[in-house]
């Protein structure tokens, strides 16, 4: 049914009687497609419940993840997603591109973790502490790489405190086109999982 926009209540001069038939004709017709609403919504948290219980409780971010990937706009988000995740990861400290072990063993020298941790407490503006004790190699790696971290740390605030930093957003090139945005992929994301 097309909306009218000249419309306005009272518009169409309908008595009361009429009002009241169609009150309750949409009475009806709301109270059916409500009741499918609830049942569909039910249908699709039962179908949740069943992957998590056969997949796990990443089951239901998997399906949706393949549901993404079947378009190519989705197969770039994904892989955008993707990387920010490794980049995360990484960031943190977890090992990744190596081989996994069943206990986890992180195969790195006690001197590249000490480079690691140490720069990354740079970079978040700790105190220059190493947890090692001095005079190690590894409180010698972890002090260096404190002072590299510190002095990315001040070029990246120099740069933003400066005229030649942009902290404007750049959006993609297809930003204009959200506008059409999938409301089957919003209600996906909205879901209960």
């Amino acid at each position: 049914m097309a909306k009218n926009s000249s419309a306005s209540v009272g518009h169409n001069s309908l008595s009361e009687e009429d009002r009241k038939a169609l009150a309750f004709m949409h009475k009806s017709k709301y109270a059916a497609a409500l009741a499918e609403k609830k049942k569909a919504d039910a249908d699709f948290k039962n179908v949740c419940k069943v992957i998590k219980a056969e997949l796990g409780d990443s089951g239901v971010q998997q399906i949706k993840d393949m549901i993404e990937l079947d378009t190519a706009t989705g197969e770039t988000a994904f892989k955008e997603k993707l990387q920010a995740m490794v980049d995360a990861a990484r960031w943190s400290g977890l090992s990744i591109g190596t081989q996994g072990e069943l206990f986890d063993v992180d195969r790195r020298s006690a001197e590249e973790k000490a480079t690691e941790k140490g720069y990354t407490a740079g970079v978040e503006g700790k105190s220059c502490v190493a947890p090692y004790d001095a005079g190690t190699t590894e409180a010698d790696a972890w002090i260096q790489a404190w002072h590299a971290g510190q002095k990315k740390l001040f070029a990246i605030q120099k740069l933003r405190d400066g005229d030649s930093f942009d902290a404007e957003v750049i959006k993609p090139a297809n930003a204009d086109d959200q506008s059409d945005a999938d409301d089957f992929n919003d209600a996906l994301a909205d879901g209960d999982d």
